[in-house]
């Protein structure tokens, strides 16, 4: 795939400005909840190494313990470029923490998320500095029946189909310079029956960067070649919704993926990044979103 980048956690949505977290974290059990109101994210007081993102339960962790542990915390040193700053912001991911993940950056409080399945993202901006940052993670779990476990156990031994609890972080940690302006998503539905492909672009950034129009553009290519450009010039105080159809080609409509002609060779390219759309999430507030599509129609 064009867009493929070894270990990369989003394949459908790139960036290349990005750095992968996993590996040695310090670590430690709270299992008197006592790390909150003793400031671990201040002085972390964890004596354990772990390896991220295996949990505590796992042999590839380091630590294979399968008792149930409610309370546990994360620590490790990121390193922030000063420069990408000026013009980015900084964002942290989580493709997957079980269950209720806290965040603090250099002591101060980020944010958190509760859920064990879904990514989450934290704009750590403003808390961050150039040179070396304290990241710290505390995740809280539970043998709660009414939460959302899979086939998970919720008590103390396996039984029938029901196997080790996961607790805390069990998918990559990464994080990522992003413009200042940028794209927060970016779907695409064919419609075969009219030979067409209908583009929808999130836009989300802070009011203060934003002028009175946005330029997007989308661009559509075939084994390195350009078919189809597309540019819009869009008012950003108000939601746009507009079709705009050009032709690819006929010779291009006619490369459909299927189980026999699967090669990738023979895949359209949409290219959405931002070094042809200057947008981007920003998580800060204020800020604006806008949702666009656009039909591009093959013929």
């Amino acid at each position: 795939m064009k867009c493929y980048i070894k270990d990369y956690p989003r394949p459908q949505f790139v960036r290349t400005d990005w750095e992968n977290l996993n590996g040695t974290w310090d670590f430690g059990f709270d299992d008197e909840n006592a790390g909150e109101k003793e400031k671990w994210y201040q002085e972390f007081k964890g004596d354990k190494k772990i390896n991220v993102p295996f949990t505590y339960e796992t042999k590839l962790s380091g630590i294979q313990d399968e008792t149930r542990h409610d309370f546990i915390w994360y620590h490790r040193t990121i390193n922030v470029d000063g420069v990408k700053l000026e013009n980015n912001r900084y964002i942290l991911h989580f493709e997957g923490s079980d269950f209720i993940t806290k965040v603090w950056v250099n002591g101060a409080y980020a944010g958190s998320h509760r859920s064990g399945y879904a990514r989450c993202s934290f704009d750590v901006t403003n808390l961050v500095h150039d040179g070396e940052n304290e990241l710290t993670v505390k995740v809280e779990d539970s043998f709660d029946t009414q939460q959302p476990r899979g086939k998970q156990r919720w008590i103390n031994e396996n039984f029938g189909c029901w196997y080790v609890q996961t607790t805390g972080i069990w998918k990559t940690v990464w994080s990522e310079y992003v413009p200042k302006i940028s794209m927060a998503s970016v779907k695409m539905t064919p419609d075969l029956q009219n030979a067409a492909l209908k583009l929808e672009y999130e836009v989300a950034a802070a009011e203060k960067e934003l002028d009175d129009d946005l330029m997007i553009t989308a661009t559509v290519s075939f084994r390195g070649t350009t078919v189809a450009k597309q540019c819009v010039l869009q008012n950003v105080w108000c939601s746009v919704e507009d079709e705009e159809i050009f032709s690819l080609g006929q010779e291009n409509a006619r490369h459909l993926w299927n189980h026999v002609n699967s090669g990738r060779e023979k895949v359209l390219m949409i290219r959405c990044l931002e070094k042809w759309i200057m947008i981007l999430c920003i998580t800060e507030l204020p800020m604006r979103m806008k949702r666009y599509w656009k039909k591009i129609k093959i013929k």
